[in-house]
């Protein structure tokens, strides 16, 4: 039986953890200049291998593998998985910013557009409502800063705070659908 990586360890990340940790792990180490194609590699492999339909089957073939008893219709799913890891790693060989352009990019446009359809109607997601947030609070601030009014500005740091861990979720978010996406239409 072969050596068979953890995904786990390789994106340094507990067994239970969600797939938005998993994303901001992978991302975290992916974008790592210091990497060889090897490392970039397995990082990939497991992104894509704990994605939500095939972590339950890579889970158990961890399990089973320990065990030493793989059930090979598990195996083959995972090994699918790190088939498409191999395919994206050479499409992106010939446009570098495949994967990483959406990684690496901030959602500027989406950000306002978002804000933009709010204003005329629309829903607010986590980027919005977070922009929006740090509006408000920026709004507070030079309120509080003209009047000396410290109350406003103890309201408005927290509003503040809120706003940023929004927004800085949202954009998170947006690059994880952006990836997910590119990766759906290469593989």
């Amino acid at each position: 039986m072969g050596q068979l990586n953890n995904y786990y360890e390789i994106l340094q990340v507990p067994t239970d953890a969600s797939a938005f940790k998993i994303f901001t792990a992978f991302r975290k180490l992916y974008l790592r200049d210091d990497l060889d194609l090897g490392k970039r590699e397995r990082i990939l492999k497991g992104y894509l291998v704990l994605q939500e339909e095939s972590r339950k089957f890579y889970d158990l073939v961890l399990r089973q593998h320990k065990q030493k008893s793989l059930n090979v219709k598990y195996l083959s799913i995972v090994e699918r998985k790190e088939k498409m890891a191999l395919e994206l790693l050479e499409k992106q060989t010939h446009a570098p910013d495949l994967l990483l352009g959406p990684l690496k990019k901030y959602p500027l446009t989406d950000s306002a557009i978002e804000l933009l359809a709010w204003f005329i109607g629309g829903s607010l997601s986590w980027i919005g409502a977070g922009s929006l947030a740090l509006l408000a609070a920026i709004i507070m601030v030079f309120f509080s800063l003209s009047r000396v009014e410290v109350t406003v500005l103890l309201l408005a740091l927290p509003i503040l705070a809120i706003g940023v861990f929004m927004h800085n979720y949202g954009v998170l978010k947006s690059k994880q659908e952006k990836l997910d996406a590119i990766i759906a239409q290469h593989c």
